[in-house]
């Protein structure tokens, strides 16, 4: 399954409200500057970019893994965009 298969069955202002809340608190209170641009795109509606912004900035939401888990869960793997990945590069 991809992450834009899983996502259509998810209100996006809603994964954003979880994700603003999960990245809020990072960096001392400035949060995750590649997740808010996620954030963005979900609350503008604009899905594709939002898992396009994931997959090419996903090397820096490694560093936090709560954010990361959550992303994987609801996006796919930022590789192959793959709920429950299990490719090499994905684990």
């Amino acid at each position: 399954m991809t992450g834009e298969q899983n996502i259509a069955d998810l209100n996006p202002n809603v994964v954003a409200d979880e994700l603003d809340a999960l990245q809020a608190p990072k960096n001392a209170g400035r949060g995750v500057s590649c997740v808010r641009v996620i954030i963005m795109y979900l609350r503008q509606g604009n899905i594709k970019s939002a898992i396009a912004v994931r997959r090419i900035e996903g090397d820096k939401t490694r560093a936090y893994p709560d954010i990361e888990t959550y992303l994987n869960k609801t996006f796919g793997c930022r590789t192959h965009g793959e709920i429950n990945c299990q490719g090499w590069l994905c684990k």
